[in-house]
């Protein structure tokens, strides 16, 4: 099993580095939250990230942190490749890095108690009425049933045990012999569109790798299917690009935003670099500049005009948009001025 890689805590809540959006430090221009100052011998980094906590900011939290010169190349690269793997994980460690979080929250708010857990299943599962099973099941598992004495691996076995019970309820379809499937059967219990002589048939076929002789599965390679991006309701082609883009723009929905530069009202808050980037990494292909005459400088300035909103600089919001614009899409962005 494999749990949650996380970085640090953060006024008591974990960072999960699948969590982390986007990473500024000096090597680079940084559009830096926290104006501080720095010993010489030492670059700044700063992490934004997604919290599980509701937000009631628009903007990413951020944790900000020091590293001697020396080791500073080799803590961004270790942390980008760390960033990278976590969000590119199967879907069984997402499942198990899920659980594990389930239970991190589970034992630090309730104690991990028989009523406890037994709430957690029927939150999370609709298992009902079932307190006495998951007694006897944490006992025949080797589980100590007092509080917080339930260690993860003896919660993701009850976990497997329920989510494969109520799967196996709700399989009703034909079975080659007690637990294996035929996957024809399967398939055209999920996906009555699907024909097996389709290229979507084929893919499956490798998805499972089965032996194409007897094309039988068992029932983990069945609950697996059901919990992969396979079986998602996202279609996967509509990620690919296919328009031909020769056409004017009114012939496509575009991604856009309004008053970007904004991360709260339009009266009081300060205005943000980062709101800029934060809709670019979403993929918005349009964002709005309002650009007035600099009311200190010579130089133009984004904010919204008779306000007492703080205004941006022009000079970093392009070089924002021009470090930004293209990591999440190719596509062309639009600067609304």
């Amino acid at each position: 099993m494999t749990p949650p890689l996380s970085f640090a805590i953060v006024d008591g809540e974990t960072i999960y580095l699948e969590r982390i959006k986007y990473i500024q430090c000096d090597n680079r221009r940084c559009f830096s939250v926290n104006k501080t100052s720095h010993p010489s011998n030492s670059k700044s980094i700063e992490i934004y990230f997604d919290s599980e906590i509701p937000r009631t900011d628009y903007l990413y939290k951020v944790l900000s942190f020091e590293a001697n010169i020396k080791g500073f190349d080799t803590w961004l690269k270790a942390l980008n490749c760390a960033i990278a793997e976590a969000k590119n994980i199967t879907i069984i460690s997402k499942q198990n890095r899920w659980l594990y979080r389930e239970y991190e929250k589970l034992r630090k708010s309730m104690g991990l108690t028989i009523d406890s857990i037994n709430g957690w299943l029927n939150s999370h599962l609709g298992i009902v009425g079932e307190k006495k099973l998951v007694e006897m099941q944490i006992k025949n598992i080797g589980g100590s049933i007092d509080t917080n004495e339930i260690s993860f691996g003896t919660f993701k076995k009850l976990y497997d045990y329920f989510i494969e019970k109520q799967q196996s309820d709700l399989m009703t379809i034909a079975t080659e012999q007690e637990h294996l499937y035929n996957i024809y059967n399967v398939i055209k219990h999920l996906c009555s569109n699907i024909d097996s002589n389709t290229e979507d048939f084929k893919s499956i076929q490798d998805y499972f790798h089965v032996d194409k002789s007897r094309l039988i599965l068992n029932f983990k390679q069945c609950l697996n299917y059901l919990f992969s991006d396979y079986n998602s309701a996202f279609d996967y082609t509509s990620q690919q690009l296919h328009q031909d883009m020769t056409q004017t723009l009114n012939h496509y929905w575009i991604s856009s935003s309004h008053n970007t530069y904004l991360a709260k009202t339009q009266i009081l808050n300060p205005a943000s670099i980062h709101c800029y980037i934060q809709a670019l990494l979403k993929g918005c292909r349009c964002v709005e500049i309002d650009c007035i005459d600099g009311r200190n400088s010579f130089e133009p300035e984004v904010t919204h005009k008779n306000t007492l909103i703080k205004p941006l600089l022009l000079r970093d919001v392009l070089e924002a948009i021009h470090d930004y614009a293209f990591i999440t899409s190719e596509l062309v962005v639009l600067d609304k001025v």
